[in-house]
């Protein structure tokens, strides 16, 4: 089946380098000269939203949450986000975390066992999917990617780095690359929560350096990951 991809493409096209990187562990990709890499990139979601100045300053609010979005597979990593989130309510009583996606009934079964495993059901609401994210990102104070496998490339990251909101995020395929050096936020060891907490906590602690971190998040996306220099790196591959 690769050979045939290969033989029947004029181009070959990833997300990222590390999604490349997979394809080239592939045999029959090894010598294959058409192969290249174009982010994704989305229409800026703040327009959905009158103003987004209020999305750098939201730490200082006495209601804050982090935000994950994600469906609840176990690879997305919310046992892992969730010992990290014990260590940060010892310090933030007030920080909520707030996860919404889909799931199976087994699997969003699984995620609010564990919830009141740790105790933690007064911290954390366990929400279905809703395409309401600018709202949601709009007063997030950090959003906290914990996948522990199988991420090409960290959409939510992007959608982040447009509402100025800081990321921290684990070091699982393509997302490291994504936040990489944009200085957004933090990547952390998958293998690490108490370090993933650490990253949350200097956040939260911050909100100077929540501000910051958010001000060069937005700067990232106008740059690099607008559905404007998408197409015109397709343009630019076409032609």
């Amino acid at each position: 089946i690769d050979g045939l991809v290969i033989r029947s493409s004029s181009q070959i096209v990833s997300v990222s380098q590390n999604c490349l990187s997979s394809l080239n562990s592939r045999g029959a990709f090894l010598k294959c000269n058409k192969m290249s890499y174009i982010y994704n990139g989305i229409d800026d979601p703040t327009r959905l939203l009158k103003t987004v100045s209020a999305t750098i300053e939201n730490t200082s609010s006495p209601k804050r949450y982090c935000l994950m979005l994600a469906t609840y597979e176990t690879r997305k990593g919310h046992a892992y986000l969730f010992q990290a989130f014990q260590s940060v309510v010892k310090d933030f009583h007030d920080v909520h975390l707030q996860i919404y996606g889909h799931g199976l009934p087994h699997e969003k079964k699984q995620v609010a066992d564990e919830v009141m495993r740790l105790k933690l059901e007064n911290n954390v609401t366990l929400g279905d999917f809703t395409p309401q994210i600018a709202t949601l990102l709009a007063g997030a104070s950090v959003l906290v990617v914990p996948s522990q496998a199988y991420e090409s490339f960290g959409l939510t990251i992007v959608e982040a780095m447009a509402f100025g909101v800081p990321v921290v995020t684990t070091d699982v395929g393509g997302m490291p690359e994504v936040l990489g050096d944009s200085n957004a936020g933090y990547v952390c060891s998958k293998d690490d929560p108490l370090k993933f907490a650490s990253a949350i906590k200097n956040i939260l602690g911050h909100p100077i350096l929540a501000r910051d971190l958010g001000r060069n998040g937005r700067l990232v996306f106008e740059s690099r990951f607008t559905a404007g220099t998408m197409a015109i790196n397709y343009r630019k591959l076409l032609d």
